[in-house]
């Protein structure tokens, strides 16, 4: 268990991913502290235990933008999920809490757009938080071209 945060544009190079893999992304929501009890939500819906959607992607200039939802439960729901029993975390829905952007190819992200677009309000946060987010892969990239 580390539990540093990441700073911006903090970054991991996967390497090249053979055409035609599908690849899924998950986030163990505040895992640090509940440990195996963390609720883990990833990008199919059906796989979440509230069976909500708790990841939104979007394509920005050449990358894909991907945002977490990291709380149990409806907007706002509070109390036991009689579907599932487990305790709703009073979400927000805001799709803010972890964001990530990926490089994975202009062709690649060409060939994904026209994908399904989520709500108005999500997507204005998305783009806020993506651009402060290229702004710290740009400074990155710069300083490595640069030493």
């Amino acid at each position: 268990m580390g539990g540093n945060a990441l700073k911006l544009g903090d970054g991991v190079k996967v390497g090249n991913v053979t055409a035609g893999t599908q690849l899924d992304f998950w986030l163990r929501s505040d895992g640090l502290i509940r440990g195996n009890c963390a609720n883990i939500f990833g990008t199919d819906t059906a796989s979440n235990a509230d069976g909500l959607q708790h990841a939104v992607a979007y394509a920005y200039n050449n990358y894909i933008l991907l945002a977490f939802e990291d709380l149990y439960g409806g907007l706002h729901a509070s109390g036991v999920d009689s579907a599932t029993g487990k305790w709703n975390e009073g979400s927000d829905r805001d799709f803010n809490d972890v964001v990530v952007v990926l490089d994975i190819g202009e062709a690649n992200v060409k060939a994904l757009i026209g994908a399904t677009v989520p709500e108005p309000s999500v997507t204005l946060s998305m783009f806020a938080v993506g651009a402060v987010g290229m702004f710290g892969l740009r400074r990155r990239r710069q300083s490595r071209t640069s030493n």
